[in-house]
């Protein structure tokens, strides 16, 4: 192959850039990209069921119910795992179900953003997971093509034709998003009472779901009228929802009336130029710097906690407190537990954000594993990490103990 042509592979899945310094202009170049697979979506509504239990290759959320955990493989499925004791689990099954985005948990039901569905499996026999409502097409329509949606991502390798314009010793930037959608189909939930709020990249939807049967009604779709969202997440004992956008901005909702239907709130909130998520704690909006599922090219602050004030409807910049790698954040009540990739974990008191002080609010920590996703519940926490999967003992902050390893 001559010597002038650059391969150069990227495997970021929103916006891929090359970048190459030649002495004689090229035609070509070659790297490798994440290729969407499709399913038709009769296969893949068709794919939930459960199955024996399997090797955990990564965990995008966990959910958890009195007797079990539910941790999500994004695209591939969910992993159960029986809480035999208070401290001890065991793997129990996986239910199989291919373009699974999201999944939540309400009244003992699972709530699944399968592909452009949101979807409602009964729980309560756990080795036999059953399907008892499904809403089709509320959500992510823009990655349906002739009836069919992306079932998962494979890297391949792409090559692409330059123009005939570049210089000599040139720095040549070609952006070639153009050759796969530039964002992955995404749903992130919330829940007050019996509604569920769920977002994609472009529109929140509202549904509300039975106590007893499980079953969905459809009661608002709403075109957000862009792209790149990412979470919805709900505020100040379920009077607001804020949906948060990739590009920093967010966009609050006011959920006071008496049914839950969200409605566009008239106060403006001012955004925060990292690449994580958002939390809302104690009406203050907690941002954490490093991506998880979100890449953005503008993006800084990676290893800061950013804490604002969002109850006054003004979210002027109120503090920001530097940690290692911070992830993700579970709470309870006035207590959150920061996942914070090579620094481990930290038990936060988030009672007062805005006296928030790393010398005093950092309870308890440890940092013997690598910590990225979590769910804190009662006194103990499941941590996963590029380690793996940990079961901590959290009722002393100051003496923090890991219990097991989940093989």
């Amino acid at each position: 192959m001559k010597n002038n042509v650059l391969k150069h592979s990227i495997v970021f899945f929103l916006v891929f850039y090359l970048q190459s310094c030649r002495t004689d202009c090229d035609q070509r170049v070659y790297f490798t990209t994440q290729t969407p697979i499709y399913n038709s979506l009769s296969k893949i509504r068709k794919s939930i069921e459960s199955a024996d239990p399997k090797e955990i290759i990564s965990v995008d959320q966990i959910v958890a119910t009195t007797n079990a955990f539910f941790l999500l493989e994004r695209n591939q499925g969910i992993h159960v795992l029986e809480r035999v004791t208070e401290n001890s689990l065991k793997k129990l099954s996986f239910i199989k179900a291919q373009a699974c985005l999201e999944v939540s948990q309400r009244f003992g039901f699972l709530i699944v953003c399968q592909g452009p569905d949101i979807v409602t499996l009964d729980i309560t026999n756990l080795s036999q997971i059953r399907e008892v409502s499904r809403l089709e097409n509320v959500m992510n329509m823009s990655y349906i093509k002739s009836d069919s949606f992306i079932s998962y991502y494979e890297n391949r390798e792409v090559e692409k034709v330059l123009p005939d314009d570049c210089v000599e010793d040139e720095i040549k930037y070609v952006n070639v998003e153009d050759l796969a959608n530039p964002l992955k189909p995404h749903a992130s939930n919330s829940a007050l009472n019996n509604n569920i709020y769920a977002c994609d990249n472009d529109r929140l939807v509202n549904v509300q779901i039975d106590s007893q049967s499980g079953d969905l009604q459809l009661i608002k779709n709403i075109n957000l009228g862009s792209n790149r969202f990412r979470d919805a997440s709900n505020i100040n004992n379920g009077k607001y929802l804020v949906i948060g956008h990739a590009d920093n901005v967010l966009i609050p909702f006011s959920l006071r009336n008496s049914n839950g239907t969200p409605e566009l709130s008239t106060f403006a909130v001012q955004p925060s130029n990292t690449c994580g998520n958002t939390y809302l704690i104690n009406d203050y909006l907690f941002y954490t710097g490093s991506p998880e599922n979100i890449a953005n090219r503008s993006c800084n602050g990676k290893n800061y906690l950013f804490i604002r004030n969002f109850g006054s409807g003004s979210a002027g910049f109120h503090k920001a407190h530097i940690f290692t790698q911070p992830f993700h954040l579970s709470t309870q009540k006035n207590t959150s537990l920061l996942s914070d990739g090579a620094g481990g974990i930290h038990l936060l008191d988030v009672s007062n954000p805005a006296s928030f002080e790393l010398t005093k609010d950092v309870l308890g920590s440890y940092k013997q594993i690598n910590a990225q996703k979590s769910l804190y519940i009662g006194d103990i926490a499941l941590v996963w990490g590029n380690e793996g999967l940990f079961l901590l003992d959290l009722s002393n902050p100051s003496n923090i103990v890991l219990l097991s390893k989940i093989e």
